[in-house]
């Protein structure tokens, strides 16, 4: 885009002027993209932190960054799940946030994560503009999701419409550990 520039300045400077504009929110989205990717790749440091201390704190950043509004809530007392399964489900919800941010076209989102005394359920919903799973080819993104809730014995639904997307998932306490 900016090559194309040159050689409109003599000819035509108004269509030059729009030309940068254009090039500048190009590399203001690829900035803003890379910036994502580059804190979803950082290794997962929840340190002293519950799984529900970091998601809050990550879900106050991404809000920020994505500009959709978000509730997220945590019901039922932490049972001891273990390091990998704590990793596992965060990065599980930063996936689901980045398609959400990226993808729905969303307003409003919910992270919903319950535990019971047998299992621990995450939901999460998005007001978007849904998509048809037929039409659209699996990502990354999905299929490592999966991948994640399939090596703690979990199970992951999605339903999606016009009025947005819910994915929920259920891990099994002996899935847990």
């Amino acid at each position: 885009n900016l090559g194309a520039v040159k050689p409109l300045i003599k000819s035509d400077l108004q269509k030059a002027i729009l030309q940068v504009e254009i090039s500048s929110k190009l590399a203001q989205q690829a900035l803003d993209e890379l910036s994502t990717l580059i804190n979803t790749l950082r290794p997962v440091q929840l340190g002293d932190q519950s799984l529900p201390d970091a998601l809050r704190e990550y879900v106050k950043v991404w809000q920020k960054q994505s500009g959709v509004s978000v509730v997220f809530r945590v019901d039922g007392i932490e049972s001891g799940i273990g390091q990998e399964a704590e990793q596992s489900l965060y990065r599980v919800i930063q996936e689901a946030l980045s398609n959400i941010s990226r993808h729905s076209r969303a307003t409003a989102a919910s992270v919903f994560l319950t535990f019971t005394s047998d299992h621990l359920t995450l939901q999460i919903s998005d007001n978007g503009i849904g998509f048809n799973k037929a039409l659209v080819k699996q990502g990354l993104g999905l299929h490592s999701m999966e991948e994640r809730v399939k090596e703690l014995n979990g199970t992951l639904q999605m339903n999606t419409s016009s009025s947005g997307t819910t994915i929920t998932i259920m891990i099994p306490s002996e899935g847990r550990e």
